[in-house]
């Protein structure tokens, strides 16, 4: 792996999500998986022998096993494995195995709820067994293919629909993030204006005030101004709509780093990339994926600064895996306090829901300091609004 460093050296390497969402569980899939081949393929007695029903089986299991990371080649496997058992009289699985891979390809991918390809495919299909299936057996080859077609294009309707949910909540939470920060925005603006007003309108209006006390009511109205200032760039720069399309990931992480050091704070990002991708992918991934991600990097470097004690702060961005399945890590770690040092409610769940609606995960360890790291599918959230 190739590294393109920002500040100092990288801290460990965090690992790769297990899966596309926090529901993601391999040892849950192999557990459904192989219900399904108790009750739908043991059962039958099948016409090629025990091990060759045993050795088809086991393909469709480890298909289902591996559908989110390689959803498409699993649900292909899966479906030849399944129909070749089905030809041969050893099993009576309708295509549920398939269904639940074909789920996780349009979870990932689909647009639409009717493709013309499933569409076209399903018709191909029907026409084959139509023509190939001796008519004695037609009649139970026919009821299975209704049933198969039918989970089939259930697995995939739930798929698309659970990705559009997952758009909409990026967008419930994107504007509700806005509503909120403009609620910091007025309240902040409304105390210090209103602290100024009334100092000023002293100032201005008691005659008794000496030259000492003049001056003390205009140093606090200038320091009042003054947080005030600084309080509001830093709320104008988490509200404004046009930031995520100009979001640059390597910048802004080194003015994190930079804004953490200021604060006596030893910090340094850098940003780790496969050798067979291209150096631009972070820059080239999409404006929702890289606004989400440095939000999630402010909101950590922020808890570091006010709450963990911490005299030193890493960033690493990891890009890792292949275009069709390419994940995107972030990791902020510190050796502070680590967990609890932060009050209940400085941000965590607001996190946790902006990784969610990608499809990523978010982890938090410690101790020693504290490690947040946040894992995101970069080819689906690439095509996610914000």
């Amino acid at each position: 792996m190739t590294a393109t460093p920002i500040g100092a050296a990288s801290p460990t390497r965090p690992r790769r999500a297990a899966g596309l969402s926090a529901a993601a569980s391999p040892a849950r899939d192999a557990a459904v998986a192989t219900a399904v081949v108790i009750g739908l393929w043991w059962t039958v007695p099948p016409e090629i022998g025990r091990p060759a029903q045993a050795g088809l089986a086991l393909v469709v299991v480890l298909a289902v096993v591996l559908r989110h990371r390689f959803p498409r080649a699993a649900t292909a496997v899966a479906a030849l494995s399944t129909g070749v058992a089905w030809l041969s009289g050893a099993t009576a699985d309708p295509g549920v195995l398939v269904g639940w891979c074909l789920f996780a390809v349009a979870e990932r991918q689909g647009e639409r709820l009717a493709p013309n390809r499933i569409v076209a495919a399903t018709a191909v299909v029907a026409l084959l067994l139509l023509l190939t299936v001796a008519p004695g057996d037609l009649g139970g080859t026919v009821r299975w293919a209704v049933v198969t077609i039918v989970v089939l294009t259930a697995a995939w309707v739930l798929g698309v629909r659970t990705r559009r949910l997952r758009r909409e909540t990026a967008v419930r939470v994107a504007t509700e993030e806005r509503l909120r920060l403009s609620r910091d925005v007025h309240d902040a603006l409304g105390h210090s204006l209103g602290t100024i007003g009334v100092r000023a309108g002293v100032a201005a209006h008691v005659d008794t005030l000496s030259a000492d006390e003049l001056r003390e009511a205009l140093r606090e109205i200038a320091e009042t101004a003054r947080c005030s200032v600084a309080e509001l760039h830093v709320l104008l720069g988490r509200i404004r709509d046009g930031e995520s399309a100009g979001t640059d990931l390597p910048t802004d992480l080194r003015t994190l780093a930079r804004t953490m050091q200021r604060s006596g704070i030893d910090a340094a990002a850098e940003i780790e990339i496969d050798p067979d991708i291209d150096t631009d992918a972070v820059s080239a991934l999409a404006a929702p994926l890289r606004t989400t991600l440095y939000r999630v990097a402010q909101e950590a470097t922020t808890n570091v600064v006010r709450h963990s004690g911490a005299t030193r702060c890493r960033i690493t961005l990891t890009l890792t895996g292949p275009p069709a399945d390419r994940w995107i890590t972030l990791c902020v770690t510190d050796d502070g306090r680590g967990p609890g040092a932060a009050p209940p409610g400085h941000g965590l769940t607001g996190m946790e829901e902006r990784v969610h609606a990608h499809g990523g995960t978010l982890r938090t360890g410690g101790p020693p300091g504290f490690t947040l790291t946040a894992t995101l599918p970069a080819t689906t959230a690439a095509r996610d609004p914000q």
